[in-house]
């Protein structure tokens, strides 16, 4: 609440962030105040990734994915929009705090901040979009800060 004293979301950002809502929950308009869905069920998509030029040292999600811990830390990506990350692992990782409006807002359902499944994924325990298997699927990424953005294109 205070927040939102002190900074107000301007009439414009928040028609945005509820068609940002609308879309995620499957409703035409407006903030979505309906049941929600399992984190399993959101809708998740690999356009961002699939659309534009990945980091060169590791094009692929399995590149990172198998890629020692070490290569990953952070360094420069020079020619890329993003990179491919792989969370590190949490030991008994606890949940301190939940936004409901944020849960509300993404369309996740009410209680579902409670499950195995978000605290394994929220500590980076595990990455839901992955399949070990089969290694595909939508795997995590960072996008990169561009000083030159038609630097990417070059």
């Amino acid at each position: 609440m205070l927040t939102r004293l002190l900074f107000p979301i301007r009439p414009r950002a928040q028609y945005r962030l509820s068609n940002m809502a609308s879309q995620l929950s499957g409703q035409t308009s407006g903030i979505s105040t309906g049941a929600g869905v399992s984190l399993k069920d959101l809708p998740k998509s690999n356009n961002f990734t699939s659309h534009l030029p990945p980091d060169p040292d590791f094009p692929t999600p399995q590149d990172s994915h198998n890629a020692a811990r070490a290569k990953l830390g952070p360094r420069q990506v020079r020619g890329a929009a993003f990179t491919y990350v792989r969370p590190e692992f949490a030991k008994e990782p606890e949940l301190l705090a939940v936004s409901p409006r944020a849960m509300q807002d993404i369309g996740l359902k009410e209680g579902e901040e409670e499950t195995e499944d978000f605290l394994a994924m929220a500590s980076g325990n595990k990455i839901l979009t992955w399949d070990e298997e089969t290694k595909e699927g939508v795997y995590p990424w960072a996008q990169v800060c561009l000083a030159n953005p038609m630097s990417v294109l070059d």
